[in-house]
């Protein structure tokens, strides 16, 4: 296994493997509440969380109790999600109400534009359960000033969590990058417009900030960027990351199959060296090139049959 600590899924659809995600999120809402009393999330934005916010709708509003725990508990799966339960509508607001969001990253675009996370969030999310205003932390980038938008957030994030999050969602991009962590070109250290560049020991170090301003590659719509840091990722006690399409197929197994330096690969090891859970679901069509690879991961998780 290229990662020890990660688990690979592979589901039939960019469905099932919404709803895969949806029910790891809530065991795992479920399993920090019981054990601390409160859930820190870190969500991301893009395209593949609109069908994963969309199932946790779903399963939020089911009446069934049992219809969660049926699927979600298969020791068998590599990505094992502890069993949950659904609930009334009164103890799900209390549920919600013992749930805290934060972001990967963020656009510095204002909250009414269309690129913003937060918005996209907002509108098939958070809008759509119970949970408490107060408990959803945006990054304000909306001025534009991603440097003080960082700043503030790392601030927020040490005062309120003390740098705890109990689960951070994450995607991958066709370049591999993951959050708002975009690889390093030649172009981009001459002109200054990159990440964090080092070593994993340099990355993992505990004394950066916990959110850093960055810069999207030049042709995106937005440049500007917050994202949470390299060592904040690997912090986090479970990191689940989607990969759903073709288009990112023969990135996906360059960052399972091989050494390297984009984003998520980098995000892999760092968890590693922290020895913390990463669970990676992924569509037949982004797994469409792993190869060996994609039979070693069916055989163990069943996903084959999703």
């Amino acid at each position: 296994m290229p990662y020890p600590n990660a688990r690979l899924e592979i589901l039939t659809s960019a469905s099932a493997l919404a709803t895969r995600a949806a029910e790891f999120f809530m065991s795992s809402l479920d399993e920090a509440i019981g054990n601390h009393g409160q859930f820190v999330v870190a969500l991301s934005g893009g395209r593949t969380p609109l069908l994963f916010n969309e199932a946790i709708v779903d399963l939020d509003r089911k009446a069934d109790p049992q219809a969660l725990s049926s699927h979600s508990s298969h020791s068998s799966r590599p990505c094992h999600a502890l069993e949950s339960s659904l609930v009334s509508p009164a103890a799900a607001h209390r549920r919600w109400a013992r749930v805290h969001v934060l972001y990967a990253d963020e656009r510095a675009v204002p909250v009414e534009h269309e690129a913003n996370n937060h918005r996209m969030t907002h509108r098939t999310l958070l809008s759509r359960i119970a949970i408490p205003p107060e408990n959803v932390h945006r990054i304000e980038a909306d001025d534009g000033d991603h440097v003080r938008a960082a700043r503030d957030y790392s601030e927020l994030i040490e005062r309120e969590y003390e740098h705890r999050i109990d689960l951070i969602v994450l995607g991958m991009g066709d370049d591999g990058h993951t959050a708002s962590l975009f690889p390093v070109h030649d172009d981009d250290r001459k002109s200054g417009h990159h990440d964090q560049d080092g070593d994993e020991h340099t990355l993992a170090g505990t004394d950066g900030a916990a959110a850093i301003p960055t810069f999207a590659p030049r042709g995106a719509p937005v440049l500007r960027r917050v994202s949470l840091s390299y060592a904040s990722i690997a912090d986090a006690g479970v990191a689940l990351v989607l990969v759903s399409g073709a288009s990112k197929a023969s990135r996906f197994a360059e960052v399972w199959t091989q050494e390297g330096k984009l984003p998520l690969q980098r995000v892999l090891r760092l968890r590693a060296m922290r020895g913390h859970k990463t669970c990676i679901l992924i569509d037949r069509d982004a797994g469409s090139e792993l190869g060996t690879a994609a039979h070693e991961a069916e055989t163990a998780s069943g996903a084959g049959s999703s």
